[in-house]
């Protein structure tokens, strides 16, 4: 459960929080990705709120940030050095799935942690697996999709179609409550 959330923070900050303005900042100089990883460590601490009380989730979220940081720093100076990585689809790929991973490595971490009490109406919200899959099928086929979309395309800059978007999320939240309607039948 803790992995669906932590990814749901990831998505939020990588890529809905994260407008064009936001990368080229990250490309002037450190400021822009001490901002792009705060807003990262922002939905990273909500992600975690139920384990706030244990020293352990404290420290996965500093691993997570940190790692996030030098990641996207290590990416800006590869992308300066070779200018051919800076829109380019494998390297956006390369750079998701490392962020993926670090997630993954803090989520086998966090899992075995008992959450402390939490207000009942935000027990759906951190615990329920249907609500957090609905929030990354969400962000999915809004932001994520577009982006992913963007990396196959001679485009230099990302304008998304928040149109298209809704849209999508209409269909896509319309098939899942098709979905789970039945299933809570049983």
């Amino acid at each position: 459960m803790i992995m669906l959330n932590l990814l749901v923070a990831h998505m939020l900050g990588d890529f809905v929080f994260q407008p064009t303005m936001l990368i080229r900042k990250k490309r002037e100089g450190v400021l822009g990705n001490l901002l792009h990883v705060s807003i990262i460590g922002a939905f990273m601490a909500l992600a975690i709120f139920p384990y706030w009380n244990a020293a352990m989730a404290w420290a996965a979220w500093l691993v997570i940030v940190s790692t996030h940081f030098l990641q996207d720093y290590l990416k800006i100076r590869i992308e300066r050095r070779y200018p051919w990585v800076k829109k380019n689809a494998k390297a956006f790929f390369v750079d998701q799935i490392l962020h993926i991973l670090v997630l993954i490595l803090m989520a086998l971490k966090l899992q075995s942690m008992s959450p402390r009490p939490i207000p009942g109406f935000l027990i759906d919200l951190y615990f329920s697996p249907n609500v957090s899959l609905l929030l990354v099928f969400a962000i999915f086929t809004t932001y994520t999709w577009d982006i992913i979309k963007f990396q196959f395309t001679e485009k230099t800059v990302f304008r998304p179609d928040h149109r298209i978007m809704l849209l999508r999320l209409i269909i896509m939240i319309t098939v899942f409550l098709m979905l789970l309607v039945p299933l809570r039948e049983f």
